[in-house]
Order: structure tokens, then C-alpha cells, then sequence
């Protein structure tokens, strides 16, 4: 069993266990857009201000060019090295991944990432949740006692959370909305 979600979300299982894990990709790529977009509107400003410059028109002194053009290495840098981080953590082995939380399905018993004992699987409830820092929707699991953990979470476009929320169902969660 392997569901994939937005933001680097996934539920693997094989026989005994299944495992949450999140690869941590949204921020290198809110980052690589965020950069990315600085560079296009930082360039087309370099590019008009060459193209007045060439036509005798300069807005400026030749500094303000300069400070654009570092401006845009900058944004590329920083675009190219987020988009690597994303590739590396997308790419990598579960073996390398601190899972957020595990299920032994013979025990029905939810774990920590450390196999430290949560809550038996039938009194955890399973969530629909809208996460502060996003606008797509997310699922969480939601101990008796003890905070939420945000197990999945739907992409806005291609992606939503119903293939997982069938998997949580499978596993005994109950099912809260």
C-alpha cells in the first residue's frame, strides 16, 4: 500500500506496519517559487532599464543596475538550490525518514515515530483539518489525549484525500469528518 499526497505526505504499509511520513518538500518549493518569482520581476526591471539605458534613457545611475542583476543572481541561486533540497527529499529512502507516526496492525496499536505507544487505534479519531499555513485540505489523527498529527494532506490540483482517507478507515480510525 503506498498513497501519495500533496506537500511530500505518505502512507506506506507492508504486512505488520504502515507508516506516516512527510518528505518536507512544501518549503523548498515555497521557496523556489517565492525566489523564482522575485527573479522574474527583478529581471524584466534589469532588462528595461538596459534597453533605456542603450536608447540614451537611463533611469538611474548604472549602481541601481548592478544592485538588480545581484538581485537576480540571488533569486536564481536561491530558486536552483531550493529546487535541489525539494528533489533530494523527495527522492530519498523511507529507510532515511523519521516516519510521524506508525500503526502495528496486530496490536492495533498507534505509535511515535519513536514506537512509543499513542493509543489503540480504535480511539483515535481520523480528521479532516485545514492547516493555518496552506490552503489545502489536510487529515489528522486525533488521540484521546495528545495533540493532532497531521498525517496526509490533499494537493489543490490532482490530489485529494480520499484514497487515504480509505486507508485510515481500513485501519480502524474512526472517522470524526
Amino acid at each position: 500500500m503506498l498513497v501519495s499526497g500533496g506537500g511530500g505526505y505518505e502512507i506506506a504499509g507492508r504486512d505488520r506496519w504502515v507508516w506516516f511520513f512527510d518528505r518536507r518538500t512544501r518549503g523548498p518549493l515555497t521557496a523556489a517559487l517565492i525566489s523564482g518569482g522575485v527573479t522574474g520581476i527583478v529581471s524584466i526591471n534589469a532588462l528595461v532599464f538596459i534597453g533605456l539605458m542603450i536608447a540614451g534613457q537611463p533611469l538611474g545611475p548604472i549602481g541601481l543596475l548592478f544592485g538588480e542583476l545581484a538581485v537576480v543572481a540571488l533569486g536564481v541561486g536561491i530558486c536552483v538550490g531550493s529546487l535541489r533540497l525539494r528533489a533530494r527529499r523527495r527522492d530519498a529512502p523511507r529507510a532515511e525518514l523519521r516516519p510521524l507516526a506508525i500503526v502495528d496492525r496486530r496490536y492495533q496499536m498507534l505509535l511515535d515515530g519513536r514506537l512509543q505507544a499513542i493509543a489503540p487505534v480504535p480511539q483515535v479519531g481520523a480528521q479532516r483539518v485545514m492547516q493555518i499555513s496552506s490552503s489545502a485540505p489536510a487529515l489528522a489523527l486525533c488521540p484521546p489525549r495528545g495533540q493532532r498529527i497531521v498525517v496526509f494532506r490533499g494537493a489543490i490540483v490532482g490530489g485529494g484525500l480520499e484514497p487515504a482517507r480509505r486507508v485510515l478507515r481500513e485501519l480502524g480510525f474512526r472517522s470524526e469528518g
